[in-house]
């Protein structure tokens, strides 16, 4: 909902990260500071947004290409930052930035590039250590699996949870699932 009074335009959102998407257009129109507001939430909370904001805007100012190649490091503050990373991570794993026993930068240089504690990124890789998915040699540091199996079944699962979203959203809009089968053809058709 939008709020006006004498002082200006108010826009209220529950959910805190929704503009950092829209960074791009926010700047371009001119506007060169944001509030965030935190009265009912945690300073770990509000330091989390603000810092969030902070890396988006500093980002897209360098370039826009960094801010967009950067977009899935601007972390999700409903979430367990750590999830994210390991969701980032996985990521780049199945995607083929990391190819099969790739060696991973290490936990500082990882940290710093998602601007993010290296206590959480030591999370987020022994957690994805626990799984499998990397694994540690003494003084070389963490390596990707080489289970190409293990890989595949990940990206099939990543891909499978992509289709129910896009299904229920779909859905959510009030199309048949024979409709979306069609309109997912003709969508490639056009794309050929």
């Amino acid at each position: 909902p939008v709020y006006e009074n004498e002082r200006g335009t108010y826009i209220f959102n529950s959910k805190d990260l929704c503009m950092i998407e829209h960074i791009p257009e926010l700047m371009e129109s001119g506007i060169d500071s944001f509030k965030i507001e935190g009265r009912m939430k945690t300073a770990l909370y509000v330091a989390t947004v603000a810092r969030t904001y902070r890396k988006a805007i500093d980002d897209y100012k360098k370039s826009p290409e960094l801010y967009q190649q950067n977009m899935p490091w601007y972390l999700d503050s409903d979430r367990p930052i750590y999830l994210q990373l390991m969701e980032r991570i996985q990521h780049d794993i199945i995607s083929g930035t990391y190819k099969p026993g790739d060696k991973l930068p290490s936990v500082r240089e990882l940290a710093m590039e998602a601007s993010v504690n290296p206590n959480t990124m030591q999370k987020a890789l022994s957690e994805l250590e626990r799984i499998g998915l990397v694994h540690s040699r003494r003084t070389s540091g963490r390596f990707i699996t080489e289970d190409e199996t293990m890989i595949k079944q990940l990206k099939t699962e990543t891909a499978t949870e992509h289709i129910r979203e896009f299904l229920k959203s779909m859905e959510h809009l009030g199309f048949t699932r024979l409709e979306i089968l069609e309109l997912v053809q003709d969508t490639m058709k056009e794309e050929k």
